[in-house]
């Protein structure tokens, strides 16, 4: 194994330092703002296209028919699919924008889709219990049996996956947004319920401000906190631009506090490193980093920014395959991607393990799986689609079937996966599409939630100072908050507002004809959080309207009544 000595941080340094690294010239790699177009073949075109639909079409086929929820990994041929990864679910709702958006189904059926994903979320029971609970405090467990809408496999309270969850609910949120569509406005409206409900204070770390990889009703916290770089970058931007309980800023600078700035033993220029690609990728299907800034990137250079760091990463991920220290059959320019997926566990090997060349410390068995390289294509697009048309040929119907590629495959041992999992399954799909059009990320950047957490986190620049009177206007909205829990609700529901200051409140119920059928809050308030209960008279089933009025506010909130 070549080794080379880490490298300092100087701009001067990364940019032309031109010594030769494992046999490949330093002065060979370019940072994307410099890197020229990648200029799309007809060929390439229709691989993409080809891919793009295959993949989406495991989303659509394989999701279980009476939830539209995504399953964790399904084979070619499976057709129960309960067994539900609520990361998969987030994965899957972008992906029927997505579809929509393609035509490879209507606008319509994507809706109805999504509707019925998200009603299925709303139904299951939130509670401390410990079985037949979908949830607790507004965080889902892990894993779910579709059929009883419940916890599966005593899995954790999730707090990555919820959050993968809650992007994607983001994401069909402003994609819907057709104020005309009533269906389109139950997406809305249920979206919204979904992602103000969670309870972010829960799940920080007792003992400090980092936010716990989960939680089970048994024993408590998972005694394991997300700190340093990796995938929950994303866990901690939704955390602090949460529109209802949010952590504060100085849970992402706990975060962030202990990253580490390190080149590889195979490719020389420093980047904040995290072995597996997925941990690079995940943040990047839903926030467009290009371009904005933080204070924890200025090390490595004043443009150097999120995405140049993931472009980086997966150039580390390739120059260990082509350098190839354990000789493995396959492994070259063209054949590389390491990350978590599925392996030959059956040959000795590792099964389902976090696999990953974009750090010093390297996990390689020889598996490799396409969403390393496919997932990456919107940084890397020159060393991405050379490599995913390279698989696809060379290993033919081993590898690419009707749903795009399979999980994974070893060479060194004939093995091909047989299933395709969600999560790996959606970088590919949402990452082309960004790719291509930007489809997820200019969604993404109509929601406040998304712009507030960047900023809050303390990002600047690009995109995020773009529009910013209207921008700004919308983010003072989230002063005001409304919602109430549970909704759809019987006999009784929680009302939680908040108000900035000390001030004059007013909180009525209407029904659909704008009679007053209650008045809850009358009188003035403190500022900050309130909860108040609603016991509902003798009223008939259906849609109510609880609004807010304070001296300079009107906030309205839906609510769905059921005897």
């Amino acid at each position: 194994m070549h080794s080379f000595p880490r490298v300092s941080f100087s701009i001067t340094y990364i940019l032309f330092s031109v010594f030769i690294v494992s046999g490949i010239c330093a002065q060979d790699y370019q940072v994307y703002w410099q890197q020229p177009e990648y200029i799309l073949s007809p060929d390439d075109s229709l691989f993409l296209e080809q891919l793009e639909h295959d993949t989406f079409q495991w989303f659509w086929e394989k999701a279980h028919g009476s939830t539209g929820l995504n399953p964790d990994r399904s084979t070619e041929t499976s057709s129960e699919n309960n067994l539900i990864s609520i990361a998969s679910v987030g994965f899957g709702l972008t992906a029927y924008g997505i579809g929509a958006e393609r035509e490879y189904v209507t606008r319509e059926q994507a809706a109805q889709r999504v509707d019925m994903a998200l009603r299925a979320l709303l139904r299951g029971t939130m509670a401390r219990d410990a079985q037949g609970t979908i949830g607790y405090r507004g965080w889902y467990y892990h894993f779910l049996d579709a059929n009883t809408l419940s916890r599966a496999w005593n899995s954790e309270l999730s707090s990555i996956d919820t959050a993968l969850l809650l992007l994607g609910v983001v994401f069909v949120r402003n994609y819907f947004d057709n104020p005309e569509n009533t269906l389109e406005t139950a997406i809305r409206d249920s979206a919204t319920v979904i992602l103000n409900r969670v309870d972010w204070r829960f799940m920080r770390n007792p003992n400090n401000n980092g936010i716990s990889a989960g939680w089970n009703p048994e024993s408590g916290y998972i005694n394991w906190e997300y700190r340093g770089y990796n995938e929950a970058l994303f866990l901690y931007l939704l955390a602090v631009g949460a529109e209802v309980n949010p952590l504060s800023a100085s849970s992402y600078l706990y975060w962030k506090g202990s990253y580490r700035y390190e080149s590889t033993g195979y490719f020389e220029h420093p980047f904040i490193t995290f072995a597996p690609l997925f941990g690079h990728q995940y943040p990047h299907v839903w926030y467009d980093f290009r371009g904005i800034y933080n204070d924890e990137l200025k090390i490595l250079g004043d443009k150097y920014d999120y995405f140049e760091n993931a472009r980086r990463a997966t150039y580390a991920n390739r120059a260990y395959a082509i350098a190839n220290p354990r000789s493995w059959p396959n492994y070259a320019e063209n054949d590389w991607g390491l990350t978590a997926c599925d392996g030959p566990k059956n040959f000795g090997f590792n099964g389902y393990r976090a696999r990953g060349a974009s750090a010093p410390g390297v996990v390689d068995d020889g598996t490799i799986a396409p969403t390393a390289a496919g997932g990456s294509i919107a940084y890397a697009p020159e060393i991405v689609i050379p490599a995913l048309r390279y698989m696809k040929e060379k290993y033919g119907a081993k590898l690419y079937t009707k749903y795009g590629f399979r999980d994974a495959y070893n060479d060194s041992v004939n093995w091909f996966d047989t299933d395709y999992i969600g999560i790996d399954q959606g970088p590919i799909i949402a990452m082309i599409e960004n790719y291509r059009s930007g489809l997820v990320w200019e969604t993404m950047k109509k929601d406040p939630v998304i712009k507030n957490g960047l900023l809050k986190a303390g990002f600047t620049g690009g995109w995020l100072d773009e529009g910013s009177a209207v921008q700004n206007a919308m983010l003072l909205d989230f002063d005001y908050k409304l919602m109430n829990y549970p909704n759809p609700f019987n006999a009784s529901t929680i009302i939680h507002f908040e108000i900035p200051k000390t001030q004059h409140v007013t909180i009525e119920i209407f029904n659909t004809k704008g009679r007053k059928v209650a008045s809850i809050v009358k009188g003035e308030m403190t500022a900050g959080q309130h909860v108040v209960q609603w016991h509902v008279p003798a009223l008939a089933s259906g849609v109510y309207w609880v609004r807010m009025q304070t001296s300079s506010s009107v906030l309205s909130q839906k609510m769905l009544y059921l005897k």
